[in-house]
């Protein structure tokens, strides 16, 4: 069973806002209630992360067992064993990467029923695209999730120190920078469908390769590039898009090193090149079916920003070091 569980508060008398009571399809319930079902169960909670305090005292105070994960600080879903059934309570924006519509119920319910007829049945959408990109590029499904885990490793490895991983966010993160001064044209980019975008070129895997020289590095290879500068200017026609000083060093990839050259003048010395071998990228075809596709196929906006988040989730699933944290209680 599935249904969506609606929060409803009211400012108090020290006008302070309390938990008055819970919704389902347009009935007030209650704890208690939503609890005794006679089959596993998973509610769709408008803010989990503000129900948690309130549901987390009611299982406390009726000493029932329960689980539950965070994630970015917030509660993203509890799992309550109760009666030999499994109720799980799952942070709607957790689930489908968009928010939830408290003026058209109805969209939300569009989204649930997408879900569940593509087999999304997982507690997050990470864990949803993961889900949908094992069953895109791999044609024996029976328990891939498992079999295939490393095969999907070797192209997105897990990185066996922390430090490691901060270096590599560093350098997929680039540069966020302000232009002051009057402008009679912009133009806005919608910055988080970049990673989707870039995930149609050839895509750096493996462990990396160290060189000294760019020359000795194929051209295939993808390539961080570690140098000091100094006497470092701006060109006449230059941007200047780092703010650099006179003197220093930088951890770019190479286009961001072509691009420092074409706006600065200064002397520069390589002291390290990380370079990755590059293959065709496994996620084009999952971000072509359910990106691309499921938007051409599906004439809903609501869907339509779904399998957006859907193509971003993936990208961050892989990227992760470690899994959710878990606590129980």
């Amino acid at each position: 069973m599935q249904a969506i569980l609606r929060t409803h508060f009211e400012l108090n008398k020290d006008n302070e806002y309390e938990l008055k009571y819970l919704e389902i399809a347009g009935k007030k319930t209650h704890f208690g209630k939503i609890l005794s079902v006679s089959e596993d169960a998973t509610y769709f909670v408008d803010d989990l992360n503000i129900l948690y305090a309130y549901l987390l005292k009611f299982l406390l105070d009726n000493d029932i067992d329960f689980e539950y994960s965070y994630k970015n600080g917030k509660c993203a879903n509890v799992k309550v064993a109760f009666n030999g059934k499994n109720i799980f309570f799952v942070n709607f924006k957790t689930k489908f990467g968009v928010d939830f519509d408290y003026a058209n119920n109805a969209n939300n319910e569009i989204l649930i029923e997408y879900a569940r007829q593509h087999g999304h049945d997982k507690m997050s959408l990470g864990a949803d695209a993961y889900k949908e990109f094992l069953n895109t590029i791999f044609t024996q499904k029976p328990q891939h999730e498992n079999a295939n885990y490393n095969l999907i490793r070797e192209d997105f490895p897990i990185f066996e120190y922390d430090d490691l991983l901060l270096e590599a966010k560093k350098n997929v993160y680039g540069f966020q920078f302000v232009k002051s001064g009057n402008f009679n044209n912009l133009i806005e980019y919608d910055v988080s469908g970049a990673y989707p975008a870039s995930a149609f070129n050839d895509l750096p895997t493996g462990a990396p390769f160290y060189f000294e020289n760019l020359e000795d590095v194929p051209k295939s290879y993808f390539k961080i590039i570690k140098f000091s500068y100094y006497n470092c200017s701006l060109k006449a026609d230059g941007i200047d898009f780092m703010n650099v000083s006179s003197m220093g060093q930088c951890v770019l990839t190479e286009r961001l090193f072509d691009t420092f050259k074409k706006n600065y003048n200064a002397n520069i010395k390589i002291k390290k090149i990380e370079a990755f071998k590059t293959r065709k990228s496994q996620l084009a075809t999952f971000l072509t079916r359910t990106v691309i596709q499921g938007k051409q196929l599906e004439h809903n906006s609501r869907i339509a920003s779904y399998n957006k988040v859907l193509g971003n989730a993936l990208i961050g699933y892989l990227g992760r070091n470690t899994t959710t944290y878990k606590n129980t209680a």
